[in-house]
C-alpha cells in the first residue's frame, strides 16, 4: 500500500483549517450560541479572563477576544476575533506538530478532531474538552518528538510537559481517563519513566486541586454519576432493547466513530499487536458506559454531541500511531467533507434563528425601554423551545452589535421560571433564567441598559 506524501498531507490540513476559518468567519455570532456567549460575555464584562470549574485551559479560547478588547475594538471585530480564535489555537498545534515534531500523524488527528463526531458542537467551539484532547495530541508529539531525536530531558522540558499536563487534567475529568489510556497504548514501555513519574504527580496534584475547590456544579455531576453505580440502574446494560437503542444511536449519530473503531481494531489485529488491540477495545468500550450511565441512547442535542466527544476521540486515537496509507486519508478526508456540510447545514438552520432575533431586536430598539420579553406564541414553538436558556444575554450582545441601543429579550418562561418576576430588582435584568445580575455591572463601553420592567414585545 502507497504511503501518503508530506505535500499531501500538508495539503489536507491546509485545505480543513482554511475551510474552518472561512466557516468560523461566515457564522462568527452563531458560535456564540448557549455556553459560547456565556464565557465571551463575562471575558467582555470582566475585561479579564473568565474560567469556571478551575477549567484552566478555557484562558486559550479567550486571549483574542481579550486583546482586541485592550485594543479598544468594536464589540462585532471582538465576536469575530472570539470564533477565529478557536480555529487559529487548534491550527497553530497542528502545524507545530507537522513541523516543528515532525509528526504527520499528529497534525492529521488534531485536524481529524475539529470534524469527527461535531454538528452542533460547532456552534460552542470554547468546549474545554475540544482544548483538552487537542493538547493532549499536542503533547503525545512532543513526547514522541523528544523520544525519537534522543533529545535529553532537562528542566525545561519537564516543567513543559507539566503545563500541558495540568491545562489537560483541569480541562475535564474524561481528558485524564484519556490521558492514561494513550499514555498505555503508545509509551507504556517507550518512554523514560520520569513521564510517568510527572503524570502520575500532576494526576495527584488535579486530584488535590479538586477536592479543595470543586464547584456545586461538579458536586452535582459526580453525584449523579456515583447514584447511576448500582445494581438496579446497571440492569437495563443487560436489556434487549438497550443494546437495539446503542446500535441505532451510534450508526446513526455516530458514523464516522464507528468506522474509525473498527479500523482500529483491523489495524492492531493486522499489526499483531494484541496487547494495544484490548487496551483501545477497551479504552472506547469505558468511555461509552461512562457515558451511558449518565445518558440514555436516544437523542442528539450540542450537549449529548459533547459528552460523546472522549468517545470519538478514542476511536479515532490509532491515527496518531499507524502509518498513514492512502485508504486511511482517504477515509479521513470524507469523515472530514460529510462532518463539515453537516455543519454547514446546521449553521444555515441557526442563521435562520439569527435572522429572528435581529427582527425582534430592531423591533425592540424602536420601543422605549430595554427590557423585553416574547411569547411562544409570538416566536413559534420551534424558535422558541430553540431560544435556549442563552437567548436574553444572546439578544443584549446581538443589539449591542448592531445599530442604535442596547436591549435584552428574554421569554416569558424565564421570567415564569422560579418567580422571577417578582424577585427580579428595578436595577436588575435576567442574565439567565437562573441568574440575575444589576445593571451597574455591565461594562458600558460596550453594553448599556435602563432600569425598568420587562415590557411585552408584540408583532406588529
Amino acid at each position: 500500500m502507497l504511503s501518503i506524501g508530506r505535500k499531501t498531507n500538508f495539503l489536507f490540513i491546509s485545505l480543513s483549517f482554511i475551510a474552518l476559518l472561512l466557516f468560523a468567519l461566515y457564522f462568527y455570532f452563531e458560535r456564540l450560541n448557549s455556553d459560547a456567549g456565556y464565557y465571551f460575555f463575562h471575558t467582555i464584562n470582566q475585561k479579564s479572563f473568565h474560567l469556571e470549574h478551575g477549567r484552566l485551559v478555557l484562558a486559550l479560547s479567550e486571549l483574542l477576544p481579550l486583546l482586541g478588547l485592550y485594543l479598544n475594538l468594536p464589540l462585532k471585530i471582538l465576536a469575530v476575533l472570539y470564533s477565529i480564535n478557536h480555529v487559529l489555537f487548534f491550527g497553530t498545534l497542528a502545524f507545530t506538530c507537522y513541523y516543528k515534531f515532525k509528526h504527520q500523524n499528529a497534525a492529521i488527528f488534531i485536524t481529524l478532531i475539529q470534524f469527527a463526531g461535531i454538528r452542533y458542537s460547532a456552534f460552542t467551539p470554547q468546549f474545554e474538552l475540544y482544548y483538552g484532547l487537542a493538547l493532549l495530541v499536542f503533547a503525545f508529539a512532543f513526547i514522541a518528538y523528544l523520544q525519537e531525536h534522543q533529545k535529553t530531558w532537562n528542566n525545561k522540558r519537564y516543567i513543559i510537559l507539566s503545563i500541558l499536563l495540568m491545562l489537560i487534567f483541569t480541562s475535564h475529568p474524561m481528558a485524564v481517563y484519556c490521558t492514561f489510556v494513550g499514555l498505555t497504548l503508545f509509551f507504556l514501555n517507550r518512554i523514560h519513566k520520569s513521564t510517568w513519574i510527572i503524570s502520575i504527580i500532576i494526576f495527584l496534584l488535579y486530584i488535590a486541586w479538586k477536592k479543595a475547590f470543586v464547584s456545586d456544579y461538579e458536586q452535582n455531576k459526580m453525584k449523579v454519576f456515583s447514584d447511576a453505580i448500582n445494581a438496579e440502574h446497571l440492569k437495563h446494560f443487560f436489556n434487549w432493547q438497550f443494546v437495539v437503542n446503542v446500535i441505532s444511536f451510534l450508526f446513526q449519530y455516530y458514523l464516522d466513530a464507528v468506522l474509525l473503531f473498527f479500523i482500529g481494531l483491523f489495524l492492531f489485529i493486522k499489526n499483531k499487536q494484541y496487547k494495544n488491540l484490548m487496551i483501545y477495545a477497551f479504552g472506547v468500550k469505558i468511555s461509552l458506559f461512562i457515558i451511558w450511565l449518565m445518558f440514555q441512547p436516544d437523542s442528539l442535542s450540542r450537549y449529548i454531541e459533547q459528552v460523546y466527544f472522549p468517545f470519538v476521540f478514542l476511536c479515532g486515537i490509532w491515527v496518531f500511531y499507524f502509518r498513514l496509507q492512502t485508504y486511511k486519508l482517504l477515509l479521513i478526508s470524507v469523515i472530514v467533507i460529510v462532518r463539515f456540510g453537516l455543519m454547514f447545514q446546521t449553521g444555515w438552520r441557526n442563521e435562520e434563528r439569527t435572522m429572528q432575533m435581529a427582527q425582534f431586536t430592531d423591533m425592540a430598539q424602536r420601543e422605549i425601554g430595554t427590557q423585553f420579553f416574547v411569547t411562544e406564541k409570538e416566536m413559534g414553538p420551534y424558535w422558541y423551545a430553540q431560544g435556549n436558556w442563552s437567548y436574553g444575554f444572546e439578544t443584549l450582545l446581538y443589539s449591542a452589535m448592531h445599530n442604535k441601543k442596547t436591549v435584552t429579550i428574554t421569554k416569558q418562561e424565564d421570567l415564569d421560571y422560579n418567580n422571577n418576576w417578582q424577585l427580579l430588582k428595578p436595577n436588575e435584568f435576567l442574565f439567565r433564567p437562573f441568574d440575575r445580575m444589576p445593571i451597574e455591572e455591565l461594562n458600558t463601553r460596550y453594553l448599556k441598559l435602563n432600569k425598568g420592567p420587562y415590557v411585552l414585545l408584540k408583532k406588529n
